[in-house]
């Protein structure tokens, strides 16, 4: 070994140092590195045991997903099979491409009479009796759309045809197209419409036949419906009727007093009746429409034109006045012929007979002269009071009938007017008339030869009696000055009595006169009617 010095050795010794530092540096850097490597790899571990976790967590979770969603199909199948073959409804499944029926539940066999496993491969055309047509259009609708409803009629077993609403509803099993049919039987709803139907017509009917007014109104006024009478009055169009409110269509005043009762049906939810007159007379109703909840949903209105009615009455009131007064004038008249006339003479003979007795009785003879003056004077008095007594109720119609009376008329009218020219003809037997015609026609006969002689300042008169037709006909004509009709009626009790007393016997009275021309009275009564009480 070769000797070396201390300064070499001490080189030496700091050369090893230095190459053991850096040998011991790399190491060192080496271990890091290694190290680094080791600390990666275990964080790689931990994530790839993360990411396995969290995949089998997934995997667990579509493993139960899928578990639940094939518990959710088969319930669903369950619910579907148990709906299909519910007994309460009329279901058929059949393929699209042959019309063949694979399904039909208890429901479908008892609406169309099959027995269940017949209907199995029969045609839904063989079962329902559509046409191939009709099944093939919603087949077609079905493709397009997914589904069809319709209404058709379905024949059953025995032959029978019903309505019923069908719903076809698309599906399909593997490449097949299916078609699930929900069949609801609507015969007896349909029925129901019919006959609501019938009922309105029946209802609109009833309410045109009438000439009184009948609408429904709404709650606020407008109209619902009304009767043709009601579109007449109230000048509605004969369609569209949802802009006219009734209150709009009527005469202020009368609109308020329709309004009124109208407010009071809503307010008290009982009828209402109102009378109103604007030129036209009406009895107007109103009856409340209710819900079934009891609300009041219209108001039901029917108004009656009671305008002759009305005026008649009016007319009756003015004609009993007129009547009164005549009774109390003819009592007035038969007064003061009593009195004037009658009674007068009576007390001038009893005033004689007075004297007479009391010479008498002073033993004087009785004077025959003024005895026989006596006699005169009761045979004067008495034709007085049979004049008087004719001129009432003349006893010869009673006796002898109505032409023997008419004659007794006309001759007490020639006599008593010598200056008029009085003719007459007789066409009936008395036999054709009732009680109260004769009645009727005598007075309708004094009355007229009385207005003619006293008015009419002619010098002809005729009177005339036959039968038109079945009628008996009364003519008074003379050649007068004539009048106005209209005028005389209104305010003449003659003229109104004598109407009055034909229409009670059911007959027609009609005066015709022309000025300068006369006056014809025509009075016509049924032949052989049925008396009428007075």
């Amino acid at each position: 070994m070769p000797d070396v010095s201390g300064k070499n050795r001490q080189a030496l010794s700091l050369d090893d140092e230095e190459q053991c530092t850096g040998r011991l540096e790399r190491f060192v850097k080496k271990e890091s590195c290694q190290t680094e490597e080791l600390h990666c790899a275990v964080a790689t571990c931990s994530s790839q045991s993360i990411l396995l976790a969290k995949l089998n967590a997934i995997l667990k979770e579509q493993a139960e997903q899928s578990k639940r969603q094939q518990q959710a199909l088969a319930e669903s199948e369950e619910r579907f099979k148990n709906i299909f073959l519910n007994k309460h409804g009329i279901r058929f499944l059949w393929d699209a491409e042959t019309c063949c029926i694979e399904e039909a539940n208890i429901g479908a066999a008892k609406f169309y009479g099959y027995a269940l496993d017949t209907m199995i491969g029969q045609s839904v055309q063989q079962v329902t009796g559509m046409s191939n047509s009709a099944v093939q259009d919603r087949v077609e609708e079905v493709k397009r759309s997914g589904q069809a409803s319709f209404t058709s009629l379905h024949r059953q077993a025995d032959g029978e045809m019903r309505y019923v609403e069908v719903h076809f509803v698309g599906a399909k099993d593997k490449n097949r197209r299916l078609i699930y049919s929900f069949t609801i039987d609507i015969s007896e709803r349909i029925e129901a419409e019919r006959k609501v139907h019938e009922h309105k017509n029946n209802l609109k009917a009833l309410m045109n036949s009438t000439s009184d007014c009948a609408l429904l109104i709404d709650t606020s006024g407008q109209v619902i419906t009304m009767n043709q009478a009601a579109h007449k009055e109230f000048n509605a169009p004969d369609s569209d009727l949802s802009d006219v409110n009734i209150f709009m269509t009527l005469d202020e005043r009368i609109a308020s007093a329709w309004r009124g009762a109208f407010d009071g049906v809503l307010a008290m939810g009982t009828a209402e009746h109102i009378e109103t007159d604007g030129g036209t007379c009406w009895s107007v109703s109103f009856y409340p429409v209710f819900t079934e909840s009891l609300d009041i949903r219209a108001v039901a209105i029917y108004a009656k034109d009671v305008t002759v009615e009305k005026r008649t009455a009016e007319q009756m009131k003015q004609l009993s006045k007129r009547v009164l007064s005549a009774q109390e004038s003819e009592r007035k008249r038969i007064g003061r012929e009593l009195h004037d006339s009658t009674a007068q003479t009576i007390s001038g003979i009893k005033y004689m007979l007075e004297s007479e007795v009391a010479r008498m009785e002073r033993g004087g003879e009785a004077d025959s002269t003024r005895l026989s003056k006596m006699i005169e004077l009761l045979q004067g008095a008495s034709a007085e009071l049979r004049h008087i007594i004719m001129a009432l109720r003349p006893t010869i119609l009673d006796d002898l009938g109505l032409i023997s009376a008419l004659r007794w008329l006309l001759n007490e009218a020639a006599l008593m007017h010598s200056d008029i020219s009085f003719s007459s003809t007789f066409d009936l037997s008395e036999q054709v008339f009732s009680e109260l015609q004769k009645t009727v026609l005598f007075r309708v006969a004094q009355e007229a030869l009385s207005n003619a002689i006293r008015h009419s300042q002619g010098d002809n008169v005729s009177l005339h009696i036959k039968q038109e037709a079945e009628s008996c006909v009364l003519y008074v004509q003379d050649n007068g000055k004539g009048f106005v009709v209209d005028a005389c009626t209104k305010s003449g009790v003659g003229l109104g009595s004598m109407r009055e007393r034909v229409e009670l016997a059911n007959g027609i009275l009609d005066i015709l006169s022309v000025e300068g021309e006369g006056t014809l009275v025509r009075a016509a009564v049924p032949v052989c009617v049925t008396d009428v009480v007075e």
